[in-house]
């Protein structure tokens, strides 16, 4: 079974589950039904490719992902290849942002977007050379000023066209909500593997462990609104 989470990107509920039989024969058709699940598709760094960003804008829904940068290559609309470097730096502020207009070129075709760059606290970008550093060591690598300069930076790709450069970063903002929830459902619940084979037995284990999961929140929802006595203060002033 895979889980897919549909966002609505106008409101900042918990996003929608829905399960999907996974075979080695239904590659394509997994690919046809999450078409029918994603208005708008949110995704890290590490789903920042172009033919998957093309497949999904030719599908009729939105990308808004994290830019890699070793393997991100935008063009302007006249056909020459932009640096991305040049432009980041001209943010010198902390939480100054900026937006350039790119083309993609996909294997079929060229697509418009926009890349949206805001620059991190002087804490955030410490922290982020810090955690390049001690991968590089760890891997016995030497980290190159230019990653260096992009980790100063939270980089944007989106097909979009509506929205302000705010929107579009706050919109990205949700997917660290998105992933906590699905990180508190692999640690609580357990859900990171299905001990099922059969496609019925999946569905009942896996609704069962939602719905634990959805009676937990919601009892941690209410122990957050009532007062340390146990009721809300309303009920004293009756009695």
């Amino acid at each position: 079974m895979r889980k897919s989470p549909e966002l609505d990107s106008g409101t900042a509920k918990t996003p929608k589950i829905r399960s999907v039989d996974i075979t080695k024969d239904e590659r394509q058709k997994e690919k046809r039904a999450a078409n029918q699940f994603f208005r708008s598709l949110l995704a890290d760094a590490g789903y920042c490719s172009v033919a998957g960003i093309e497949y999904v804008w030719q599908h009729g829904a939105d990308v808004l992902v994290r830019v890699n940068p070793q393997s991100f290559v935008a063009y302007s609309a006249y056909g020459r290849r932009i640096s991305l470097l040049p432009r980041l730096r001209t943010l010198s502020k902390v939480g100054q942002f900026g937006e350039w207009r790119v083309v993609l070129h996909g294997q079929g075709s060229a697509f418009a977007g926009r890349v949206c760059a805001v620059r991190k606290s002087d804490c955030a970008i410490q922290q982020a050379h810090r955690r390049l550093q001690r991968k590089a060591s760890k891997k016995q690598m030497i980290t190159r000023p230019g990653t260096l300069e992009f980790a100063k930076y939270v980089i944007v790709f989106t097909t979009r066209s509506s929205g302000s450069t705010a929107d579009i970063l706050r919109s990205y903002r949700m997917r660290w909500q998105i992933e906590l929830v699905f990180k508190r459902l692999k640690s609580l619940a357990q859900l990171g593997h299905v001990p099922k084979h059969e496609g019925r037995s999946s569905r009942a284990w896996l609704y069962g462990k939602l719905l634990v999961t959805l009676l937990a929140q919601k009892l941690i929802r209410i122990g957050r609104d009532i007062s340390p006595s146990g009721y809300p203060l309303s009920v004293w002033g009756t009695m």
